[in-house]
């Protein structure tokens, strides 16, 4: 099969309302190229196809995927006597250059591997297989944390929870925690008032 028929068909798979059960465990991503991938996305943004939603892995898999394609930019810099920097970046999504300095990369092996550990200590894990077999409860949170991370750090996100935990006076389970997340989130809590500077290209102000 052709990769755009292949990719077609999972269009009209999901727009045909494919049991959520059976959809929930097929690993896209896994499935088809990353160019295919990215165009059945695409094709269901256009085509108003709301029942797809990516799963948390794919989501980090794909942030991943796209700080490595930022690191392929990198070209070498035009004067080296005046630069800390061996190469430049034309970068997408990510802020490369603060990247590579907060995780203190080697930029002669920005890999895949590397981008993968750095979103994932980006999303509050140790490292990329810590994230991989999280529960899906504290990959939520972590995605919730990680779109907001203008918003919001890590340390305040805990000060907060810690709080919520006292005043009721237990330590709540995984769900309850990402419940209290997106609680916290919808009600505002976390607003633009105190800014950070962040990692995303489309968050920074």
């Amino acid at each position: 099969m052709l990769k755009f028929e292949k990719a077609f068909m999972v269009c009209l798979l999901v727009r045909a309302k494919i049991s959520s059960t059976i959809f929930d465990n097929i690993n896209l991503q896994g499935l088809l190229s990353d160019k295919v991938y990215e165009r059945v996305i695409f094709w269901i943004i256009i085509f108003g196809i709301k029942d797809y939603i990516m799963n948390t892995i794919d989501f980090f898999k794909l942030q991943s995927k796209n700080l490595h394609r930022d690191f392929k930019t990198k070209k070498p810099v035009s004067d080296n006597a005046n630069s800390v920097w061996l190469y430049e970046y034309e970068p997408k999504y990510f802020d490369v250059e603060l990247v590579i300095s907060d995780f203190n990369l080697d930029e002669e092996k920005l890999t895949l591997m590397k981008a993968q550990h750095a979103i994932a200590q980006m999303a509050g894990f140790e490292k990329w297989t810590v994230l991989i077999k999280a529960s899906e409860s504290d990959l939520k949170i972590a995605k919730i944390l990680y779109e907001n991370q203008h918003k919001v750090d890590e340390l305040m996100w805990l000060f907060y929870l810690a709080e919520v935990e006292e005043m009721n006076q237990t330590i709540f389970d995984s769900e309850t925690k990402l419940a209290i997340c997106e609680d916290a989130f919808e009600r505002e809590v976390f607003d633009d008032s105190v800014s950070f500077d962040c990692y995303l290209l489309a968050k920074k102000y």
